[in-house]
């Protein structure tokens, strides 16, 4: 029983690093979420942007693939399942909006 009360303070002590790694990622995901609205709010009055929109948008899917593979190796939290279905959503939009510039050839 003496190591079990010595453990005690170390669990906590990895809960907590753990609890800041996750807030570190998910820091990530609304800095790359709030730089990829932006660019769709102001790409009507600035075209030129457009260009940047696809970099933006494959950081933020980027972070929130990130903090969900984090999630899954601490044991202790539960993985973000909604990160892994914002990320298709927004790669499956992208896609669709651009499919007339994809080439797809076929063996």
């Amino acid at each position: 029983t003496g190591r079990l009360y010595e453990e005690i303070p170390e669990d906590e002590q990895i809960r907590q690093i753990i609890l800041r790694d996750r807030e570190k990622y998910q820091v990530a995901v609304e800095f790359n979420r709030r730089n990829y609205e932006k660019l769709l709010v102001s790409i009507p009055q600035h075209p030129k942007l457009k260009m940047l929109i696809d970099g933006s948008l494959y950081l933020y899917a980027q972070s929130l693939h990130t903090a969900f593979c984090a999630s899954l190796e601490s044991e202790s939290l539960d993985p973000p399942y909604a990160y892994v279905e914002e990320a298709k959503g927004l790669i499956r939009e992208q896609i669709q909006e651009n499919r007339h510039h994809l080439n797809i050839y076929t063996v």
